[in-house]
């Protein structure tokens, strides 16, 4: 990368993995704090309709979330960033 030096370079790659941690982290911190309500409101009453698109919305986001981390945990590791930036 024309400009940055390879330490600034690996910090910025650190800091945009403890980013996705803390995304994903406070997404998974949402689901546990409002399971009782969810219990309550979506699952304690008839329907299938508004349950099928709740779980869609509220569970699909949730699976990007992890497997974006998941992805960038394990695609670029420093190591083989530090490569890259040398060639």
């Amino acid at each position: 990368m024309p400009g940055l030096s390879e330490a600034v370079f690996i910090s910025y790659l650190n800091l945009t993995h403890l980013e996705q941690l803390s995304a994903t982290l406070a997404a998974l911190y949402d689901h546990v704090i409002s399971i009782d309500q969810e219990l309550e409101l979506i699952w304690g009453h008839p329907g299938r309709s508004a349950k099928i698109f709740y779980v869609l919305i509220r569970y699909g986001g949730d699976f990007l979330v992890v497997w974006l981390f998941a992805s960038l945990i394990r695609a670029v590791k420093s190591d083989s960033a530090c490569v890259l930036v040398k060639d």
